[in-house]
């Protein structure tokens, strides 16, 4: 569960930058908040244990 924990922090820290960039540059905040989404998604595969969140 520690690795599903680690993306879920790093998928709220990428949007809480992708939200803060939003008004001022919205390529950079495009940039963080498909990272959001790209954390949110390993987190849950982690916490679901699927085999392809696995490391090989």
């Amino acid at each position: 569960m520690a690795e599903a924990e680690r993306h879920l922090e790093l998928a709220l820290k990428y949007l809480e930058e992708g939200r803060a960039l939003a008004d001022r540059d919205p390529v950079q905040a495009s940039e963080r908040l498909y990272r959001a989404a790209e954390e949110a998604v390993k987190a849950l595969a982690a916490a679901l244990e699927l085999p392809e969140a696995r490391d090989p």
